[in-house]
This record gives structure tokens, C-alpha cells and sequence, in this order.
């Protein structure tokens, strides 16, 4: 739960959702994937996404893939937008799924792949208390 989440106060019920699936990731799986997070870096084909819509999120308190990642992206790609969601670890799409859909509708939109009005209330311009 340290690792996954950026606070303690996680619903239990997504808590044990996200221990079933580490869980069932068979540990040789794991081992042949561990040396990519030292070998893996494809910053040189991060240009080639200089001229689409591009979202970047992370939490602020991912353990697995810090922020500072997120914005070394993001400074490779001046126009994309970073969010960087406050209380949130590597599972920020299970801790914050509001945050996460209302960025997912916003791509949609500027991407043009959907109109502004089929995002379903989701998205900057949707109308939600507190804002």
C-alpha cells in the first residue's frame, strides 16, 4: 500500500483491488521486468509527439516513478499538459478517478477526437460544486 498509493486514507475496497493484481503478477514476471526500470529510456522518441495533444499525470507522491519524471517530459514537450495530482501515488487513476477522467475528457477534446459536449459532464468546463 506504501508503494501504490500517496496517502493512507485509501477506500479499502481499492486498497484490496489493487493487492489482487500485484498478487497475481507471477513473481518470474516481475524479475524479467525489474531491469527495465533501470534500462528502459526512449527520451529520444519523445519528439515525435511534439505536435499531437499530450497529457502527462502523475501523483505527487508516486514512490514507483517520481514526479520529477513526469517533468523532464514535460520539459521535452512545451505544449503538453502536466498534472501532477497532490495526495497521489502510482495508482493516482484508482485514488483520484474524477481527477483522471476529467484530464482523459480534455484530451479527447483538444485532440478533436470528441466534441466538447459528449464528454458526459466530465472535463475543465464541467460544472461541479467546489469549483
Amino acid at each position: 500500500k506504501r508503494y501504490s498509493f500517496g496517502s493512507r486514507d485509501v477506500d479499502p475496497a481499492v486498497a484490496r483491488f489493487a493487492e489482487r493484481l500485484i498478487e497475481s503478477t507471477p513473481i518470474d514476471v516481475v524479475a524479467e521486468f525489474y531491469p527495465a526500470f533501470t534500462e528502459h529510456d526512449k527520451s529520444g522518441a519523445l519528439p515525435t509527439f511534439r505536435d499531437v495533444p499530450v497529457l502527462i499525470l502523475a501523483g505527487d507522491k508516486d514512490l514507483v516513478t517520481p514526479s520529477s519524471h513526469s517533468e523532464a517530459i514535460a520539459d521535452v514537450l512545451p505544449d503538453a499538459e502536466l498534472v501532477i495530482v497532490p495526495d497521489a501515488g502510482h495508482l493516482v487513476m484508482l485514488e483520484h478517478p474524477e481527477t483522471v477522467t476529467d484530464r482523459l475528457a480534455d484530451l479527447l477534446v483538444r485532440s478533436g477526437t470528441v466534441p466538447g459536449a459528449n464528454v458526459g459532464g466530465h472535463g475543465s468546463t464541467a460544472q461541479r460544486p467546489g469549483r
